[in-house]
């Protein structure tokens, strides 16, 4: 998986794009029909998690940043969607009563999902844990993940670059 890392970002859209569009796609399949738009899902963040995996290894020894409660939020993310998805199907889906207390929380997990890989980022070109502030704009372009790639994954490889020197 490191190997997204050494990537152009053209590479990566398309790697995006085709996770998509096996997301979206229908073969009237049923088993098939449930496991393309999970797997599209997770080609998806795959990068996030690559990014909060082996970035983290860069880290001055200065800064201390784990990415256990990241790992965690992603796989509850993964987790529930795959659920939703298997006991849903492509149907609309309605929170209501006491499940939408733990829809919130899948909800903070994928906004962490964005924010740790982006403080990751921000904290290696500071040198310094960066804080919400210093990092808000990555958080978007990971948010905004197609177009961003353009902007993110030339700053990762600069980073890599200067640390393999």
């Amino acid at each position: 998986m490191k190997f997204i890392l050494f990537l152009k970002a053209w590479q990566i859209f398309l790697i995006i794009f085709l996770g998509q569009f096996l997301g979206g796609s229908t073969f009237n399949l049923s088993i098939l029909d449930d496991i393309l738009p999970i797997l599209g899902f997770v080609i998806y963040f795959i990068y996030h998690l690559t990014i909060a995996i082996y970035l983290l290894e860069y880290l001055p020894k200065n800064i201390e940043l784990s990415n256990t409660f990241f790992a965690i939020n992603f796989f509850i993310v993964i987790a529930s969607f795959s659920t939703i998805l298997i006991l849903y199907g492509r149907n609309e889906v309605t929170f209501q009563g006491l499940i939408i207390f733990p829809f919130f929380y899948v909800l903070f997990a994928s906004l962490y999902i964005f924010s740790f890989p982006a403080k990751i980022l921000k904290s290696l070109e500071l040198k310094k844990e960066a804080s919400f502030g210093e990092y808000f704009g990555d958080f978007f372009l990971f948010f905004f993940f197609p177009i961003g790639i353009w902007f993110l994954q030339p700053r990762v490889k600069k980073i890599i670059d200067s640390n393999k020197s």
